[in-house]
């Protein structure tokens, strides 16, 4: 994103009223842009290459192939693109396969809001964003791992795999 430049925005969410939802609260917003919709995968992936975003504001529950594999084939073909993840998933491991792909920020659909924006805002900026109960399940997560590594302990999967 230019300096001085609104943050292009591309929506991404297979419920009609849900996109147009957050199109209308969007369209309010200073520094932000929303440059395209879509309803899909397929067509959030050919929305990319076109409209070029700065932030794609994906839903993981599509009907063709899932956010997650949206979010590979963007950071793929379109690195300079920041994911945000806004979902009604707050499993742990919808928040772990997110990271993974490479999103910049996971936000649940029950935030209130003014948290999209400022997530929007964050991401844009090259700043990780994620809700509050999903940041407390990284730093959670994080911290158990730190102590395993004190402790000489091996993680569930890592005494799996060494089974194997």
């Amino acid at each position: 994103m230019l300096s001085g430049s609104p943050t292009k925005v591309l929506i991404v969410d297979d419920h009609p009223l849900v996109l147009s939802g957050i199109r209308a609260q969007l369209e309010g917003v200073a520094g932000v842009e929303v440059v395209g919709t879509a309803a899909d995968g397929a067509a959030a992936i050919e929305a990319s290459a076109r409209l070029e975003p700065d932030v794609v504001v994906l839903d993981i529950s599509l009907p063709d192939i899932s956010g997650f594999e949206v979010a590979g084939r963007l950071r793929a073909d379109h690195p300079r693109a920041r994911i945000l993840f806004l979902t009604m998933h707050d499993d742990e491991e919808y928040v772990v396969r997110a990271v993974s792909c490479g999103a910049a920020g996971y936000l649940l659909k029950s935030a209130s809001a003014g948290e999209l924006p400022h997530a929007i805002h964050r991401v844009s900026r090259g700043q990780p964003y994620f809700s509050s109960a999903v940041a407390q399940y990284l730093v959670r997560r994080y911290i158990e791992g730190q102590q395993r590594r004190r402790d000489g302990a091996l993680a569930p999967r890592e005494r799996q795999v060494l089974a194997l």
